[in-house]
């Protein structure tokens, strides 16, 4: 078992001054929101006063937003082909005049000629 240690200092109403065996940190924010700023990050806590239930979430720091290693995500490769089909229902909706453009620059991403 360890010691543990924490004190809570109120420097304003609002503002706290978190004293712990790992650091220091200052708390900003009325009874049951919390924004923290300390040794491991910036923190944002809700919660209802009293109950003891909370959420507590880290916000990133520009930091670790410089460190990401995973790649942002990537749009998947469509081909014009799949872009250019027309579903079952919109085949009865559109305008035969842009079924024919749709159809037609279909063919022409296809390399298929087509005389009309």
């Amino acid at each position: 078992m360890s010691f543990r240690f924490w004190k809570r200092i109120k420097l304003a109403p609002g503002v706290t001054l978190n004293l712990s065996k790992s650091g220091g940190s200052l708390s900003f924010g009325p009874r049951g929101a919390k924004f923290t700023v300390g040794p491991h990050g910036k923190r944002v806590t809700a919660g209802i006063p009293g109950t003891g239930l909370f959420y507590t979430t880290t916000a990133p720091s520009r930091r670790t937003a410089r460190k990401r290693t995973v790649p942002y995500p990537t749009l998947p490769k469509i081909c014009p082909q799949g872009r250019l089909t027309l579903g079952f229902i919109k085949r009865f909706i559109t305008p035969d005049d842009e079924k024919a453009l749709v159809d037609g620059i279909r063919e022409l991403a296809s390399g298929i000629q087509v005389i009309y």
